[in-house]
């Protein structure tokens, strides 16, 4: 039915209607078609806005799941930390400066932004040999240093501690004589701290 024009004169006769009752009823028809769109419509805004409070509601879950798995994980690592021998859990938190390490390695050590011995094994070999100023005798250095306590680079944390667990204090001490060890020490877990020491390289420093 048109809104204006013979249409609403045609149905006005069909109907033996007067025209101003056919706009009367053609108006009624759009204000329920426009009523009923806007109940639609905000039908579906709700539910967007139930969705989004859902998301949100997911959001928050997923970020206290991780906490969780994080605490276990950390938990589960304290306690096998505990197992270790006290000469290769002070190792763990043994300062790379006190590692008898080239000064060359020492300097790619540091600017890997790699602060004690646990920290060793689980840099990548890739960032490492793409690092500035390490050559092959570098890498040479360290992997040989890790294969005394049967490590090596690209290993999980745990896995570090794992193998570490296999070792006595005199396996440890014979592998690195010159280890700072205090056998009275208390087996408490500890943090790592980020030094930020600034390392300055020097071309004259490096021969690899």
């Amino acid at each position: 039915m048109h809104l204006f024009g013979e249409g609403r004169l045609k149905a006005a006769e069909k109907y033996d209607l007067t025209e101003e009752r056919v706009r009367q009823l053609y108006i009624g028809s759009i204000q329920r078609i426009s009523k009923s769109f806007q109940k639609t419509m905000q039908e579906l805004l709700d539910l967007r806005a139930d969705n989004s409070d859902l998301r949100r509601k997911i959001f928050l879950l997923e970020n206290e799941i991780k906490k969780t798995k994080t605490l276990e994980k950390v938990n589960s690592l304290a306690y096998e930390e505990k197992q270790l021998c006290n000469s290769a859990y002070v190792l763990l938190d043994t300062p790379i400066k006190d590692l008898q390490f080239s000064k060359r390695a020492l300097n790619v050590l540091m600017a890997n932004k790699v602060s004690v011995f646990r920290e060793i094994p689980q840099l990548s070999l890739e960032t490492l040999v793409h690092s500035p100023q390490c050559g092959r005798k570098t890498v040479t250095e360290l992997k040989q240093f890790l294969s005394k306590f049967s490590l090596d680079f690209d290993m999980k944390y745990k896995d570090v501690v794992f193998r570490l667990m296999k070792f006595k204090d005199e396996d440890i001490k014979s592998a690195f004589v010159d280890l700072p060890i205090d056998d009275n020490r208390k087996k408490t877990t500890s943090s790592i701290a980020d030094k930020g020491e600034e390392i300055v390289f020097g071309p004259d420093n490096y021969e690899d």
